[in-house]
């Protein structure tokens, strides 16, 4: 095997005491044919840094030598805090003959002159990743200056290694994931960024996962990748290339081999940076399963707002659960179908939105009924909702349309009954429609319906479509899981096992005849002709309305609840209007409001949220237009992780 050799020169030296906090070694980078330059930089230094300038080589990492047939995790422990590190090196950088690790710090002076400032600037800087931490200042690697020419094979990524005989390795942070919010750790392909595999490392002494993170400080966003170095979850119904796709059910992760490619949104951000850190946590076949009981393949995520024990709802459960308990995680991808990341978005009190859809199957993910299913996703902040809200937009071609809002409906159909929650969110629709210049109106839905809807329908709109999302979701979950199946009784001959809310989903998918599914389907068509054209007026370009629903969910993940057999399904939610008739909807956390916690017996503070629906195409014009008006209504634009959402002082806490 021909490896590539680029010839260098070092400098070995002891800090002064003016630097002791910074590092105790510095090693200097320079291409040999300046080594009479680096000299002279240095030679006022020598005397009193005792500097050892040794010859060395540097070989950049070729794709041929990522072929190991034994494959080892290795994890490192250093100030208390675990690492793992990959199996390859990412720089082949000998500045040692011993086997055994090293923290190092690598830091690129970008051909500036090495000075006091430049050093404390770049710890300033490296203090703000979570990755690093001053431990790895034991051993420092100063590059300053090379020739791009000779070097543009080498990436010289800054930040925390460690390093052997066997050269220089990117140091990653374990995390455990406390709130078993995820169902794999994974990490990027050394050979592949693009194909992802399944980390099996452990730490900590804890029973759950390690997620592993990269360094910040190694990626710099640009005009080609955006979204270089962001941490990314993504819901396990989702194809990620190298690992298994395990719907929430046991007898499914059985059945099927990893997957050979990404669902293609993933592989998009991937190619725009984003790293995916986990696949999180999934109510079983993206369908419904509320309360532990129902969690039978895997346990329940825990919801870190109030109490720790209010249910985390779904079905995109871990990816709303992980970032209101993670700070080091970044945004996570959902699905939606019926509200499986509105719902979860309200419960765990972060932003969600389900984007304008079209009502077609997304590419490369077993997400049944795709008339009502799209992608979604869930950020802390409405800046990080906007970043990838341009990405999807862009990538479904969505025509984004400008923000013409003369109308603001709050449907009464819709209000709530808790304390504090239904006042707060008229203030807020009040002060929204102020802003914006437009009507605030409490026209009963039932109104509009009676005035609008076609002529040979009597009945009331919540009588008339009370069955149709039941009947065609559970049609659409029976048939698309008709292939596993077969598949796995053929495998394993024996039924596979699904959860009981499951088998009810199936049960009644069965059951459904081709003439009540095109009556539903018909129902669909009705709905979305009469709530387009006259409660959103949709394709009004100068008087379109936004609908907003006050959202809260203070049900307990232990309460107990009848066999599904024996619960309700059927209904008409406001979540349904933006899922039948493809129009965005999103949810922002606006407030908590105080309850006394039967787990805690305190006062605790439950999230509630504004859901906000508006006409198709308005997804970035919705966020954009929150970005302006949040700070001036005087809510923040992002939260908090733990167990409040915004931050709270300990009187506030008194009923």
């Amino acid at each position: 095997m021909e490896m590539c050799y680029r010839h260098f020169s070092f400098a070995l030296y002891t800090l002064a005491t003016s630097f002791a906090l910074i590092a105790s070694w510095f090693v200097f980078f320079s291409p040999s044919v300046r080594f009479t330059n680096l000299n002279s930089h240095l030679g006022k230094c020598q005397s009193t840094h005792n500097i050892r300038v040794i010859p060395i080589d540097v070989q950049s990492q070729s794709n041929d030598d990522f072929s190991a047939v034994v494959k080892a995790t290795t994890v490192l422990e250093l100030s208390d805090v675990a690492y793992f590190v990959q199996e390859f090196p990412e720089l082949s950088i000998n500045i040692t003959l011993s086997v055994d690790w090293a923290p190092a710090t690598i830091i690129n002076s970008n051909n500036e002159a090495v000075t006091s400032a430049l050093l404390k600037s770049k710890l300033d800087y490296f203090n703000t990743d979570d990755v690093f931490s001053p431990s790895f200042m034991a051993t420092i690697v100063l590059i300053t200056e090379y020739d791009l020419r000779d070097l543009s094979s080498i990436a010289w990524a800054e930040g925390p290694y460690f390093y052997s005989s066997r050269g220089f390795f990117a140091a990653w942070r374990l995390y455990a994931d406390s709130g078993e919010s995820f169902i794999a750790s994974t990490i990027p392909s050394q050979k592949d960024n693009r194909t992802y595999s399944t980390l099996t490392a452990s730490a900590y002494g804890t029973h759950a996962l390690t997620i592993a993170v990269p360094s910040r400080l190694r990626y710099k966003p640009s005009s080609e990748k955006p979204l270089a170095g962001m941490r990314v979850g993504v819901k396990d119904v989702l194809d990620l290339k190298g690992v298994r796709t395990g719907n929430g059910n046991r007898a499914y992760a059985q059945c099927y081999p990893p997957s050979a490619h990404s669902t293609d949104f993933i592989d998009m951000i991937i190619g725009q940076g984003a790293i995916i850190i986990g696949k999180t946590k999934t109510v079983e076949f993206a369908a419904n399963q509320e309360v532990v009981a129902d969690w039978v393949d895997y346990s329940y995520p825990f919801n870190p707002r109030g109490d720790f024990y209010i249910g985390a709802t779904g079905s995109s459960t871990g990816s709303a659960a992980a970032l209101g308990t993670y700070p080091w995680l970044d945004f996570t991808l959902g699905t939606d179908g019926g509200g499986s990341v509105r719902d979860p978005a309200v419960s765990n009190g972060v932003y969600g939105l389900r984007p304008t859809h079209n009502g077609k199957q997304e590419p490369g993910a077993l997400i049944p009924c795709p008339s009502f299913q799209t992608i979604g996703y869930f950020a802390r902040g409405l800046a990080e909702l906007l970043t990838i809200s341009k990405f999807w937009c862009q990538w479904k071609s969505i025509k984004n349309k400008k923000f013409n809002v003369k109308k603001i409906l709050m449907p009464p159909e819709y209000d709530v009954t808790v304390s504090g929650i239904q006042e707060n969110v008229e203030k807020f629709a009040s002060a929204l429609s102020e802003h914006l210049h437009a009507e605030l109106v409490r026209t009963p839905l039932e109104d509009l319906w009676s005035l609008h809807r076609p002529l040979a329908i009597s009945e009331p709109l919540f009588s008339y479509v009370e069955r149709t999302f039941i009947d065609v979701l559970t049609h659409d979950y029976y048939e698309i899981t008709s292939d596993f199946r077969e598949d796995y009784e053929a495998h394993f001959d024996h039924k596979p096992y699904v959860s009981p809310p499951t088998q009810w989903i199936w049960q009644n998918g069965a059951s459904i005849t081709p003439e009540r599914l095109k009556s539903a389907h018909e129902e669909v068509k009705t709905h979305n002709e009469w709530f387009l054209n006259h409660v959103m007026h949709d394709k009004d370009p100068k008087a379109s309305t936004l609908m907003i629903v006050p959202r809260y969910y203070d049900s307990h993940r232990d309460d107990h609840l009848p066999v599904p057999n024996e619960r309700e399904f059927y209904g008409f939610d406001s979540n349904l209007h933006a899922s039948f008739s493809g129009v965005p909807n999103i949810v922002i956390p606006i407030g908590q409001a105080k309850y006394k916690s039967h787990i805690t017996d305190k006062v605790e503070l439950l999230p509630f949220s504004a859901s906000i629906v508006g006409a198709k195409g308005t997804d970035l014009a919705l966020i954009e237009m929150l970005l302006e008006f949040l700070p001036l209504y005087g809510i923040n634009t992002s939260v908090l992780t733990g167990k409040t959402a915004f931050e709270v002082k300990s009187v506030d806490l008194d009923l």
